[in-house]
């Protein structure tokens, strides 16, 4: 779900490879990506994570994505970190995500600091693990 034109490492482009502008294919992740290694604009239905509607990327690092979100009835404002898997994942990488994004559950759950986000709820989704946080936006610290 990294749909921001940004070089994902596992949408570059194979070594040698020439590209054309446009040109897509599925990358490593199992997200669309242009042949230049970046995601194009999602479709409606590919910005929801559960109840959340994503609206805009605040960080990412290896296997993980950070997105300000809303709750599609109520509108409450939710920070949420999915975990994304490819497509073709097997059973075993479901299961190690599914292990992470539960252990970072387990340790944050009980935390309560005003310069860590509380953690509100674990969703399994057909697209990986997502962890529900707590998030006000334009609070200093709460945008990465």
């Amino acid at each position: 779900m990294g749909w921001r034109h940004h070089q994902h490492p596992d949408c570059r482009p194979a070594v040698g490879t020439t590209t054309s502008p446009g040109d897509r294919r599925t990358g490593a992740h199992g997200l669309p990506c242009d042949l230049g290694g970046r995601h194009p604009a999602p479709a409606l239905r590919e910005r929801r994570i559960a109840d959340y509607e994503l609206t805009r990327i605040l960080a990412e690092g290896d296997g993980w994505q950070d997105w300000a979100g809303r709750h599609v009835s109520l509108g409450v404002p939710r920070r949420i970190r999915f975990y994304p898997h490819a497509a073709a994942a097997g059973e075993e990488e479901l299961q190690s995500l599914g292990r992470l994004a539960a252990r970072e559950l387990k340790v944050l759950e009980g935390i309560d600091h005003s310069g860590v986000l509380r953690v509100q709820e674990y969703k399994d989704t057909d697209r990986g693990p997502a962890l529900i946080f707590d998030y006000i936006p334009n609070r200093s610290g709460s945008t990465s």
